[in-house]
C-alpha cells in the first residue's frame, strides 16, 4: 500500500510533465495555455500578453482598436492585452484536472474545446481556429461603434 504522501507526489510529478506538454499544435492544448495565462493575470499583468497571443488574429485586431480607442479618451496608453476583461474573457470555475477540456471538429481548421469543472453545471465553450502559428482561441469582442459623422 502506497502511503497518502508518495500518492500526492507522484500526481503531483505527472501534472507538471503534463503540463510541460501542452503546446498550441493542439485545439486543447492551446486553449489550456489561454485559461492558465488567464489565471496567472489576476497576480501577474505580464501573462495577459500570454493569453492575448493565444488568441485569433481577428480578435487581436479588435482589441488593438479598443487599446487605442482607451488610449485617446485617457491619461495613459494601453496595450491590447490590457483588454482582456476579466468578467468576459476568464472562466468563473477551475477545469477539472485531467479530462477538463475536450475539442470537436467544427470543420477545417475550426474547433470547439468545451472547459468541464468540477459540476456538472461548470461548462464553457471556446471556439477555435488554426491559424499560421497554431490553436488560437476565437473571442466574441463587437466592433467598435464610431460616432455618426
Amino acid at each position: 500500500m502506497r502511503s497518502p504522501i508518495v500518492v500526492a507526489l507522484l500526481s503531483s510529478v505527472l501534472l507538471a510533465a503534463c503540463a510541460r506538454e501542452l503546446d498550441d499544435t493542439t485545439p486543447e492544448g492551446a486553449a489550456a495555455l489561454f485559461v492558465d495565462a488567464l489565471e496567472r493575470g489576476r497576480d501577474d499583468r505580464s501573462a495577459l500578453r500570454e493569453a492575448h497571443e493565444l488568441i485569433d488574429e481577428e480578435s487581436q485586431r479588435r482589441l488593438y482598436e479598443r487599446a487605442r480607442s482607451a488610449t485617446a479618451l485617457g491619461a495613459r496608453e494601453y496595450e491590447p492585452w490590457e483588454m482582456l476583461v476579466e468578467g468576459r474573457s476568464r472562466l468563473r470555475f477551475t477545469p477539472r484536472r485531467g479530462s477538463g477540456f475536450r475539442a470537436r471538429e467544427e470543420g477545417e481548421g475550426r474547433a470547439v474545446v468545451t472547459v468541464s469543472g468540477e459540476e456538472p453545471s461548470q461548462r464553457a465553450d471556446l471556439p477555435m481556429v488554426l491559424e499560421d502559428d497554431g490553436w488560437r482561441v476565437v473571442l466574441d469582442v463587437p466592433e467598435l461603434r464610431t460616432a455618426p459623422e
